[in-house]
């Protein structure tokens, strides 16, 4: 038996996906892809109607490099990279959340409004019928979606509805200070209220503006969250470079409402320039509250020496100090003053080691407060403050050393550190020996000191520290000047070159490009339909692939007819009737085969319409007035008798075979057309196969070839039983049948392998069931109207299609 497997990979030569083959299918299939474009078009214009227009607001923001700062990078080889790496901190540094939450902070854009529209509640931008105006001294409810429905009278109903997420939130004016509560359950109930009053609950308080003179059906609103407004508005905005050869940043954002997109980048400008006035005076500042300390407790020490002074001048009656008392007290507090200044600076020097080692929790000054005046070392310094403030900024935000920049400032500030270590070390050895040499010195007056009268000395002790305090004290007011001077005068170095410009035109949705891409779909979704169905649907559809792939002669295609006719009706005019004239036109010209012969019709799948063709056959060379007989050879499912209603199947060839009856002429059966008699198959045998291969049925068929001009032998399918091939022998024309839409392709390899490699060489096709199919073919006829299964008592109406194969097939 041949094989016959619709899923086989092998479909003879055929290419599935050759471009050719597609294209043709596809023209042929032009209307659904019309009616796709047409669709996709349409839905286009709709979506982009229904899209709410997004805007672009630009501004330019100019980045001023600190020329003061030392380039320690000694592993840097490219020029400029310092700059470059300046840039894309301040790009990061404009795109922090923290920053972002700083500038809603400043804004009020904590109510969003929605309408509903066709599928969703839409959000409403540009023009709102309604304002909220919330109290942001009280607690609020957020997350919560409110409805408002106008009542008339300047009346409403607001009907909040507790949703995922619903908590308190109280705002604060500093970042990071917000506070949050859960919402107690079942707490939210419908409320009334008056447009331009304050409607006050526990769980908000705000008023509602009436824009439109309450000209709307119904309105929501939700109030959210600092942070979660921050978050919306920082995936809008966009850093980048204006161009390679400035510091120039150009900041984008898009988005639906024209005057909170220009009115938010702005703010966003002013409070990067606030942050970075703010970090830049941060150093001042934190020197100034350390100076105002040291200042309130030198001056209470102070105020205790001057009064112990006058006290003891008082009682000792002493006014005035000897000569030598006066000298040893001057020199003596300059030694000291001078010791106190080194000592500080060993203590500064110091605490700077441990800092460099652990900066976490403690504070630095700079040097110029305690009177280091080296210009390299206080650079280095303030460098590294900075670097400092500005990598505790970013954290929280960035992912660590994974970025760019922040690699960039872990290597800056590791350079600086190692360069200040170096500096202390030296600096640590040169006031050890100061500092001893002093200790020296001050023992020398000691010892003249001890040399006084009592009296003296006391005083001489008590004027000593007020006069070492009143110093100190001098220094910290000169020191706070200083520092005040220099915080009143720093500014931002960094500057708005333009304010936000909006552009009117929409920068989405697109018309045109939406139309080109709904065009673009519209042909290329069904055009991957039509490949991925060629992939799976490998069934006979184009009558030249099938010609270009059989290697055996195509006598005719058999076309499907609107409306069935009779199956005997000889005389008919249709295109059914026409294609059979033609097929027996073909046999008579191709070979001597115009007086008699046996014709044996197969295919391989029940259901090709195998004995539909046989009896138009047979009906087409009776009503040419040869004596025709059609043979029910198709001995396990008979089916002849179903399409001629007034027939039987009681007896037949099985009947003979079985000797049943001798005489075969006793069997037969009158069609009703002249010229043409039926030899049915008879009544069903399990030994089919081995009844034919008998001397008996040997016999009969040379009888019958005697009797008849022609003998047409509708066969079982060759591919499922191997009776068929034993009957070929018998036989001068073998046609094999083929079933648009319904045969396998790889079924075309099987006629091929029974001329090739089965020796059949008197094999023809002939293409049943053909309708409309290709750019240039025409098809129309009647289909056929059963299956044939495995099971060969059963007969089994053949599925009618599905959509894809009404489509596609």
């Amino acid at each position: 038996m041949l094989e016959n497997s619709p899923t086989s990979k092998t479909i003879g030569e055929i290419d599935i996906l050759d471009p050719k083959r597609i294209l043709e299918k596809a023209l042929s299939k032009w209307y659904i892809f019309i009616s796709s474009i047409l669709f996709s078009l349409l839905l286009s214009y709709y979506i982009t109607k229904e899209t709410t227009p997004i805007y672009e607001s630009e501004s330019l923001l100019l980045i001023s490099e600190d020329k003061n700062t030392l380039n320690l990078d000694i592993f840097s080889t490219e020029r400029g990279s310092s700059g470059n790496t300046s840039l894309q901190n301040e790009i990061v540094t404009l795109q922090t959340h923290s920053l972002a939450v700083k500038t809603v902070k400043k804004l009020d854009l904590n109510v969003t409004y929605l309408r509903e529209s066709l599928w969703r509640l839409k959000p409403i931008y540009n023009t709102y019928p309604i304002r909220v105006e919330v109290n942001w001294d009280k607690p609020q409810l957020i997350n919560t979606l409110f409805k408002l429905t106008p009542e008339g009278n300047n009346a409403f109903t607001l009907t909040p509805t507790e949703g995922e997420g619903s908590q308190l939130y109280t705002k604060s004016k500093n970042v990071g200070a917000d506070s949050y509560a859960d919402l107690p359950g079942g707490t939210l109930t419908e409320i009334k209220g008056k447009f331009g009053e304050v409607i006050t609950t526990p769980f908000f308080e705000f008023t509602i503006i009436d824009f439109q003179a309450s000209n709307f059906d119904e309105i929501y609103f939700r109030i959210q969250d600092d942070e979660k407004v921050a978050k919306s508005f920082n995936a809008l905005v966009q850093v980048s470079p204006a161009n390679k050869e400035t510091t120039a940043l150009k900041i984008r954002i898009e988005h639906p409402d024209k005057k909170i997109g220009e009115l938010y980048i702005n703010t966003l400008m002013d409070s990067f320039l606030e942050s970075d006035l703010n970090e830049r005076s941060l150093t001042s500042q934190q020197t100034l509250d350390f100076i105002q300390n040291q200042i309130a407790t030198v001056s209470d020490s102070l105020n205790v020496y001057e009064n112990e002074l006058q006290s003891y001048r008082k009682i000792n009656r002493i006014t005035s100090l000897s000569e030598k008392g006066s000298n040893i007290l001057s020199e003596s507090v300059k030694l000291e003053d001078e010791l106190g200044k080194q000592t500080l600076r060993l203590e500064y020097y110091q605490n700077l080691k441990k800092y460099l080692s652990n900066p976490e929790g403690q504070e630095l000054l700079v040097p110029s407060v305690i009177g280091i005046e080296d210009p390299l070392f206080n650079t280095m310094v303030s460098d590294l403050l900075k670097l400092q403030n500005e990598k505790s900024g970013l954290r929280g935000v960035l992912a660590g050393d994974s970025f760019a920049y922040v690699r960039e400032l872990n290597s800056k500030i590791e350079n600086l550190k190692i360069n200040l270590n170096e500096s202390i070390a030296n600096a640590i050895v040169n006031i050890s020996t100061h500092i001893s040499r002093l200790k020296g010195m001050l023992g020398v007056v000691e010892k003249d000191f001890n040399l006084l009268p009592e009296v003296e000395r006391n005083l001489i002790s008590i004027e000593r520290r007020f006069k070492l305090n009143e110093s100190i004290y001098t220094f910290l007011l000169q020191k706070k000047a200083e520092t005040e001077i220099q915080k009143a005068s720093t500014i931002t170095k960094h500057r708005i070159l333009d304010t936000a410009m909006l552009n009117n035109t929409p920068v989405s949705p697109k018309l045109s490009r939406n139309l080109a891409i709904g065009a673009s779909l519209g042909i290329v979704v069904p055009l991957l339909i039509l490949i991925i169905w060629s992939l799976f649907y490998h069934k006979v559809m184009d009558p030249k692939e099938v010609e270009n792939l059989l290697k055996i002669p195509v006598l005719g295609f058999v076309p499907r007819e609107k409306e069935r006719t009779p199956i005997l009706d000889q005389n008919s005019k249709s295109t059914l009737t026409e294609s059979f004239r033609t097929i027996r036109s073909n046999l008579s010209i191709r070979f001597d085969f115009k007086d008699k012969g046996t014709i044996l019709v197969t295919s391989t799948r029940p259901g090709e319409g195998k004995t539909f063709v046989s009896i138009k056959i047979a009906s087409i060379y009776a009503a040419l007035g040869k004596k025709t007989l059609l043979v029910g050879m198709d001995l396990r499912k008979p089916a002849i008798h179903k399409e001629l209603d007034t027939l039987h199947n009681k007896s037949g060839v099985t009947t003979y075979l079985l000797q049943s009856e001798n005489n075969w002429k006793n069997l037969l059966q009158a069609t009703g057309q002249e010229n043409l008699d039926l030899l049915n198959a008879g009544p069903f045998v399990e030994r089919s196969a081995e009844l034919i291969n008998t001397k008996r049925f040997e016999k009969l068929m040379e009888e019958l070839k005697e009797s008849y001009d022609f003998v047409v032998i509708d066969t079982s399918p060759i591919g499922l039983v191997s009776e068929t091939m034993d009957l070929t022998r018998y036989s001068d024309i073998n046609l094999f049948i083929l079933r648009q839409n319904y045969s396998f392709i790889n079924q075309v390899q099987i006629a091929n392998d029974l001329k090739e490699k089965m020796g059949l060489d008197n094999l023809y096709a002939i293409v049943n069931d053909m309708h409309k199919f290709g750019i240039d073919g025409y098809y129309y006829g009647y289909g056929y109207g059963y299956g044939y299964y495995s099971n060969y008592n059963t007969y089994t109406e053949e599925k009618k299609k599905g959509l894809m194969e009404k489509l596609f097939g």
